[in-house]
C-alpha cells in the first residue's frame, strides 16, 4: 500500500504535513500557537487546544527524517555498518545499516540513507527479523532543502470550523490512571512513565526491544479483544487470566484480562510475541491494590 504525502518543515513548532488519499486529503498544521487539521472530505478545519500527553501515530511520523530520528535515537549503541550510496530525490545519499543487538526485538534491520552534507534522512527501509524484503519503505520523491513558509490554513467560504481539546489521558482512564505498574516486567525495567501524571501507563525496555503497558477498563479491553479477533488474533489461556495476541509485523499487540484482580491491560511493542506473553502472565498475577 502506498501513501503519498507532502511536507513543509520550518522547525519543530512550524510545519505542515498533507496526507493524500483516494477519498480526499487530510492536512496537519503545527504552529507556535497550536495545531490545526484540515479535512478536505468533510470541508472542515479543526483547531486543537492544548498539548496531548500522548497521541496515536500518524502519517507524518513515517516521513524519512522523523522515522530515522526516532529509530536511531531509540537504538543508540546498536551496531551500524556502511551501505552503498544511492541517489534519492536528486541527493547523492550515504547509507548505513542498523542491526538491533537485542534478540527479543521483531526488527531485523533498519537501512537509512541521508544527505551527507545536511544529515537529512531521505530514505528508510525497515525489515522484520527473519525476512529478506523490507516491510516498510519511506522515501522522498522530490526534495527542496530550504526553509518554507508555513502559515495557518485559510479555509474557503462555507467550510466548517471546530475546536477540540487535547484529550487528558488521566481523565479518559479515570481510576485506572492511578493503577500502579511494576518496576520491571519480563526482566525489563520501566524506562518512561511520563504520561501526564498517569501511573497506569509506562514504557519498558530499551532500544527497539521495548513495549508499552497501559491499564484500561474491562469494557475497553473487551472492545479491543473483539476488534483484534476480527483481525486474526489468538487467545491464550494463562494460569490467572487470558491474553489476546495479534502480530502486525513488526508490532506485537496484546490485551490482558486478569482473573485475580479483574484488571485489564493493553500491550504494544516491537518485541516478540513470547515476550508479550511473559508480560501478560506477570500482569495477570498482580493482586489488586488501589483503585
Amino acid at each position: 500500500m502506498r501513501t503519498p504525502m507532502r511536507a513543509w518543515y520550518a522547525g519543530p513548532d512550524r510545519y505542515r504535513v498533507d496526507i493524500l488519499g483516494t477519498a480526499g486529503e487530510h492536512d496537519v498544521y503545527r504552529l507556535p500557537d497550536g495545531e490545526y487539521t484540515w479535512d478536505y472530505g468533510d470541508n472542515t478545519l479543526t483547531e486543537l487546544i492544548g498539548d496531548p500527553g500522548v497521541r496515536l501515530p500518524r502519517g507524518g511520523d513515517l516521513l524519512p527524517p522523523e522515522l530515522a530520528r526516532r529509530i536511531l535515537g531509540a537504538a543508540q549503541g546498536d551496531p551500524v555498518s556502511a551501505l552503498p550510496g544511492r541517489n534519492v530525490a536528486g541527493v547523492a545519499a550515504s547509507g548505513l545499516r542498523l542491526v538491533p543487538a537485542d534478540p527479543d526485538t521483531t526488527v531485523g534491520r533498519v537501512d537509512v540513507w541521508a544527505d551527507p552534507v545536511t544529515g537529512v534522512a531521505v530514505r528508510v527501509e525497515l525489515t522484520a527479523r527473519g525476512q529478506d524484503a523490507p516491510i516498510l519503505v519511506t522515501e522522498f520523491r522530490q526534495l527542496e532543502q530550504t526553509t518554507p513558509v508555513v502559515e495557518a490554513p485559510r479555509p474557503a467560504l462555507g467550510s466548517g470550523f471546530g475546536v477540540a481539546s487535547a484529550p487528558d489521558v488521566a481523565d479518559t482512564l479515570g481510576a485506572f490512571s492511578q493503577v500502579p505498574l511494576p518496576a520491571r516486567l519480563a526482566g525489563r525495567p520501566v524506562t518512561s512513565s511520563d504520561f501526564g501524571g498517569v501511573q497506569g501507563a509506562a514504557l519498558y525496555g530499551s532500544g527497539l526491544a521495548s513495549f508499552a503497558v497501559i491499564a484500561v477498563p474491562r469494557t475497553v479491553a473487551n472492545a479491543a479483544s473483539d476488534a483484534a479477533g476480527k483481525a486474526g488474533a489468538v487467545q491464550v489461556k494463562l494460569a490467572t487470566g487470558s491474553v489476546v495476541q495479534l502480530s502486525i509485523t513488526p508490532l506485537s499487540l496484546g490485551i490482558v484480562r486478569s482473573s485475580v484482580s479483574r484488571r485489564s491491560y493493553l500491550l504494544a511493542g516491537t518485541v516478540t510475541p513470547a515476550v508479550l506473553k511473559s508480560v501478560a502472565d506477570e500482569l495477570s498475577r498482580l493482586r489488586r491494590s488501589g483503585p
